[in-house]
């Protein structure tokens, strides 16, 4: 595809396919971007389009009437739209993300061949980095060889995950509380990931996690079923701020597939996709789906898209798709100021 034009015609139709009934419909949530299910919202700049009505899935913090704007792409001065793509994904692998884990490793391969077909002008790269409360850089930082690779570690990860529900990714200490280091997880790909030039390269990062995070010592949620435990040594060692500032200086658009409701098990009814390791008491979105401590939320401050990770747990969306959609959405888009 050679012009602006003719590939947001391309976005739009892919959209599309959500539109019968039954079909899968990544929504905007929080008032992040999304793309999917025929809706984009995005902090592009540019003129927007008219707006559509979505519709949200149901739970605590749903809303049935939102409406998003379909914000059209802008490419770069020099008119180039065929970008090389690097892609990191940033993986909580603490106990509860299993199914998550698998489903990745099931679909990254429509992703990569959604890549194949296009002609970029040298193959997409792959990253990965791995938290609980500690944080791994992955293959020390550079691209794995291919997605077969990459596949085969997430599904390692998935199967230590399986095995041992209290798992660090370092071993040690066993984790014993709910919110867990995402802002390391991004930092540290944001900083130490072989990016290559964003002058010519798509900078994107995919963070899939379930729970909220550390902030220093502090859980994102507020909530004192979170707080520290005595004698365990949680803290992140950059700040929320720190971490949106690293991301935007690189130039990457940060996205997460992460939960909107969690906290310790409270005895209260939980739907399935939380499982026995989490409740449904404690929003767990703040940061993600939300703005934190009065500034954007991350995906917001980085042109990103937010999906509700429960979603996926329970096969109302997928992760390949919405991943696939993003990557094409963003592709030569001017980098949000």
């Amino acid at each position: 595809m050679t012009s602006t034009t003719k590939r947001w015609m391309t976005v739009i139709a892919l959209g599309c396919v959500g539109c019968s009934a039954g079909a899968e419909s990544p929504v905007a949530r929080g008032g992040t971007a999304a793309v999917g299910g025929g809706v984009v919202t995005s902090s592009i700049a540019g003129t927007a389009a008219p707006t559509v009505a979505s519709q949200e899935s149901s739970g605590p913090n749903a809303n049935p009437t939102s409406t998003a704007m379909l914000a059209p792409m802008e490419t770069r001065p020099d008119g180039r739209c065929n970008q090389d793509v690097d892609v990191v994904f940033v993986l909580d692998v603490s106990g509860s993300m299993t199914p998550e884990l698998t489903k990745l490793s099931a679909e990254v391969g429509m992703v990569d061949a959604a890549l194949q077909t296009k002609n970029l002008p040298s193959p997409p790269h792959y990253g990965l980095v791995l938290f609980v409360d500690d944080v791994a850089v992955m293959n020390m930082g550079n691209p794995y060889p291919n997605v077969e690779a990459l596949k085969a570690e997430v599904d390692n990860q998935a199967t230590m995950t399986n095995g041992n529900a209290s798992r660090e990714v370092m071993g040690d200490p066993l984790n014993f509380t709910w919110p867990e280091n995402s802002l390391d997880g991004l930092y540290a790909a944001a900083t130490q990931f072989k990016w290559r030039p964003s002058a010519t390269t798509l900078h994107i990062i995919f963070l899939i996690t379930d729970a909220s995070f550390w902030d220093g010592m502090t859980p994102s949620s507020g909530a004192d079923s979170e707080a520290p435990i005595p004698g365990f040594d949680h803290v992140s060692k950059h700040s929320y701020k720190e971490t949106i500032d690293a991301l935007r200086m690189n130039q990457i658009w940060a996205n997460s597939f992460a939960a909107k409701t969690g906290g310790p098990p409270d005895g209260m009814t939980a739907p399935a996709s939380h499982g026995q390791y989490r409740g449904i008491s404690v929003d767990v979105g703040k940061g993600f789906f939300e703005p934190y401590m009065g500034q954007k939320s991350i995906p917001d401050a980085t042109g990103g898209s937010a999906w509700d990770v429960d979603d996926v747990y329970d096969g109302k969306i997928s992760l390949g798709t919405p991943i696939q959609m993003t990557i094409e959405a963003r592709q030569c888009a001017m980098y949000p100021q």
